[in-house]
């Protein structure tokens, strides 16, 4: 599909259902299965570019260790059973597996309704809307996958899970897509300086804040009971963050003083974001304060600059609060090391 959106860029997108073909193929039978087809079904052209792309996302880089879950996800099937330990993306992967399994014979009208909402506009209105302008054409590639309750950009690709799209309305699922693109389009941006080296923590953090932050803008209002829903937060978590949002900023300071003022190499910035997943309410949160104080267009020219993004919110914490909210010593020292 071929859109123009004004004189300035061209995007086309390009929708990919082989995933979801093969796995209709091992799946679609009235016999057993093997482990020999699951292994089958990961030799697959399709799969193999799935684990590459996004294994490494959540330690499942090899092969052999998907096809084992599939296969434990098929003998819970069998059993009219369903997984149930504690091991978060174990649950996420192998329960969209047993749906996808029982719906085999719909999973190809399922795929082809995601197709026909993706075939509108909306979510990259949507995208639009939080990002500089951008004069480049776009070639946008959708991969459509029975894999795990998930959505992800990686190189140029978006991998989307049928049975997690499944779960969402048309609006939901336009606020998903617009998330995804928004991450999708800053290729077009590419503007990320390194700070010296030996930051990587720093780096890391800064920019899931920024990336994260942003496009959450686009979903974060439909779409937050995800986090608790499909277990990556605790209960509670999520309005935790949200309500004593200045005591989390006031922590993140604390940390950023340990780590760049007092040296301290045992602290991790990326940990404390990561920890519940609480970078999305955290980073929304302060891109919404760059919005609300400083404007739109404020928070658009943070798009692809990390601290930009932290010195904007910092702007925005004064405007609403009176007093700053990053210590006067961090900031000089991310100014020296950007």
């Amino acid at each position: 599909m071929f859109l123009e959106w004004g004189d300035f860029m061209e995007i086309t997108i390009n929708q990919n259902k082989e995933g979801i073909n093969e796995f209709i193929k091992v799946f679609k039978t009235n016999s057993k299965v093997e482990k020999l087809q699951i292994e089958e079904l990961f030799n697959t052209k399709a799969y193999k570019k799935l684990v590459a792309l996004f294994g490494k996302n959540i330690g499942l880089s090899e092969k052999a260790q998907w096809i084992d879950l599939f296969y434990e996800a098929y003998n819970l099937h069998i059993k009219a059973q369903s997984y149930s330990g504690e091991d978060v993306i174990k649950k996420n992967i192998i329960a969209p597996v047993i749906w996808a399994i029982k719906n085999v014979d719909e999973l190809d009208s399922y795929t082809n309704k995601i197709m026909n909402i993706i075939n509108g506009k909306e979510y990259i209105r949507k995208a639009l809307k939080y990002l500089p302008s951008i004069d480049c054409d776009v070639e946008i590639n959708i991969n459509y996958y029975i894999f795990m309750y998930n959505a992800a950009v990686e190189g140029n690709e978006i991998l989307i899970d049928i049975a997690f799209a499944n779960e969402l309305n048309s609006v939901q699922l336009n606020d998903l897509l617009a998330h995804e693109i928004h991450h999708y389009l800053k290729v077009c941006i590419n503007i990320y300086k390194e700070p010296k080296e030996g930051y990587d923590d720093l780096t890391l953090t800064l920019r899931a804040l920024e990336n994260e932050g942003t496009a959450d803008m686009c979903s974060f209002e439909g779409l937050n009971y995800i986090y608790e829903h499909f277990g990556w937060m605790e209960k509670g978590q999520l309005e935790k963050v949200l309500s004593s949002f200045n005591e989390y900023i006031e922590m993140l300071n604390d940390r950023f003083q340990e780590k760049l003022i007092n040296n301290n190499k045992s602290i991790s910035l990326y940990s404390f974001i990561m920890n519940n997943q609480i970078v999305h309410p955290l980073g929304y949160k302060m891109a919404f304060e760059i919005k609300s104080y400083l404007g739109i267009e404020a928070l658009k020219q943070t798009v692809g600059r990390p601290v930009r993004f932290l010195l904007s919110f910092n702007d925005a914490f004064e405007e609403s609060t009176g007093k700053r909210a990053f210590d006067h010593r961090v900031i000089e020292k991310l100014r020296l090391l950007y």
